[in-house]
């Protein structure tokens, strides 16, 4: 068929009507037979046969297309191939066997990598050649990931196939310019680390889980290092280094608690971090010091110090996702200090805005871990007050800073401030009910004991207090007013909720203690607010 169809086109006048056409795809019909074959291990085992007639059909499109100087007889050819190793290692009854499947898709891509050199010497400059060697990498890639279930080979045979396939498949995209295949090769990765960490759940299997985990994260380190001058101008090779650390975290922190590591595990996240500080090393080595990409630079960055907030709440281990993005998010206001890009400012916003709306509107918090036994310091307490301090703390850092969202917002640092008041106020209440609470979570009950009311009173007239002489200090309007409603409502609940459940020499001290606190108010009103402005007048 192929003989018939290279005669026929070498004698066609126009050599645009020369190449595969539909007539030549009837000679993939003998890879459909080898399919049918490979899906049979009682016929497909001993697979020496199926490996002869693939070689042959392998040499003989790969001859008309060399001959026709038409390299999409040899892609298709390829493509068929991939496919019939891929069904053969699907259904190999031993790991052995699945070994010997994986030599051969990386016997193909081999084939596939030098058909690319006798293309280009026939004057057959198309795209054809370097897609065959694409699509057999592809292969060799997915042939590990079919290989990692209960016939698996040893973890080092399917982590060095992974780590030759996508090593190889970058260099090959950095050659060609097709470096948008990094990016999909990272979600394919993913993928694989998913899949092989499903199928080996076992707390044993945990050093072969972070073994091949981190063959393929090396792969994508290298590859800003190893692109060159491709690198300078392009950020997937960097983009792939940042997001390919995701799923290598996820998976080696299960990996090392299941060693047995917790107790250290926010080592993991610093490593990552040293990692990807050598990335922006490299990054600022390579790229000129004027018309610097600020976006690829501000994206480097924050990943690196990501990782490195990360480190303290993973340690703590609860809430710890909430604590890092409260920490990264104040990382990142630092970070816009130094970089000005946009990027980084809505990022560090759309970071502390989930952790205060994670902490302040979400009530099944409450349920995600049981009650500590120690009252007051529990994870409740680190929890507020470390996001709290992390949105004082880049709020204060997007004060001298262009930190307006959008026009007719409240500025970035404002809305942080206000949002570490609630987390803090929030966190009072917390601690008044978990200390009165009885059972497996906590629980905000009015009216049911005298004391947790009286508690809840006492607190909020400190709290607004306090944020008075906040508010006072750093001259802020909205920290004033805001103090006043507190102690406004605070005023009108102690006395017409929980004065009435008193009696005796208890009312009465209670009616002095609560006018000594609102003439203290009205006093620092009066010497700090008031007669400032009268001044100003």
């Amino acid at each position: 068929m192929l003989a018939g169809h290279a005669w026929v086109q070498s004698r066609t006048p126009e050599p645009a009507a020369r190449g595969f056409s539909v007539g030549s795809a009837l000679g993939l019909v003998a890879h459909v037979f080898l399919l049918a074959v490979s899906a049979d291990p009682g016929l497909g085992v001993p697979p020496w046969p199926v490996f002869a007639g693939l070689v042959v059909l392998a040499l003989a499109f790969a001859g008309a297309a060399l001959y026709l100087r038409a390299g999409a007889f040899h892609a298709a050819a390829t493509l068929a191939g991939a496919i019939v190793l891929l069904v053969w290692i699907a259904n190999a009854p031993t790991a052995a066997w699945c070994t010997v499947g994986l030599v051969a898709l990386g016997a193909l891509a081999v084939f596939a990598l030098a058909a690319i050199r006798l293309g280009r010497q026939v004057g057959d400059s198309s795209s054809a050649w370097p897609v065959a060697a694409v699509t057999a990498l592809g292969a060799l890639h997915l042939g590990a990931i079919l290989a990692s279930g209960s016939n698996a080979p040893p973890t080092a045979v399917l982590a060095a196939a992974h780590a030759v396939a996508l090593s190889v498949l970058l260099a090959l995209a950095t050659a060609r310019g097709w470096l948008k295949l990094g990016l999909l090769a990272v979600g394919t990765s993913a993928f694989a680390v998913l899949v092989f960490a499903t199928l080996h759940a076992r707390p044993e299997d945990w050093t072969s889980r972070l073994g091949l985990a981190l063959a393929i994260y090396a792969v994508f380190l290298a590859w800003p290092f190893a692109a060159g001058s491709a690198a300078v101008g392009a950020r997937e090779p960097w983009l792939a280094a940042i997001l390919a650390s995701a799923p290598f975290f996820f998976a080696a922190r299960h990996a090392l608690v299941a060693g047995g590591y917790k107790h250290v595990i926010g080592v993991l996240p610093l490593a990552q971090a040293a990692a990807l500080a050598l990335l922006l090393r490299r990054l600022l080595a390579v790229e000129p010091a004027r018309g610097r990409d600020t976006g690829r630079l501000a994206l480097v960055a924050g990943a690196a110090l990501a990782f490195v907030t990360v480190a303290i709440p993973l340690q703590l281990e609860k809430q710890w996702i909430t604590i890092g993005w409260a920490l990264e998010g104040m990382a990142l206001a630092w970070l816009y200090r130094r970089i000005a890009h946009r990027g980084l400012l809505l990022t560090s916003a759309g970071l502390l805005g989930a952790a205060f709306v994670r902490l302040a509107l979400n009530p099944e918090i409450f349920h995600y871990a049981p009650r500590s036994e120690t009252p007051i310091v529990n994870w409740y307490l680190y929890t507020y007050v470390v996001a709290a301090a992390a949105l004082l703390a880049a709020g204060r850092l997007l004060l001298a800073a262009d930190d307006r969202l959008a026009p007719g917002l409240p500025r970035a640092s404002t809305a942080a401030f206000a949002g570490a008041g609630v987390l803090l106020f929030l966190l009072l209440n917390i601690e008044i009910a978990d200390f009165y609470a009885e059972g497996p979570t906590i629980a905000f009950s009015f009216g049911a004991r005298l004391e947790q009311d009286l508690t809840y009173t006492i607190g909020w007239l400190v709290f607004g207090l306090g944020l008075l002489a906040v508010g006072i200090v750093t001259r802020s309007r909205g920290a004033r007013l805001t103090a006043l409603a507190l102690v406004a409502v605070t005023g009108c609940k102690g006395f017409l909720y929980d004065l009435s459940r008193l009696g005796g020499l208890y009312r009465v001290a209670s009616f002095v203690g609560l006018a000594v606190a609102l003439s203290l108010v009205a006093l620092a009103l009066q010497k700090y607010v008031l007669a400032g402005s009268r001044e100003k007048a």
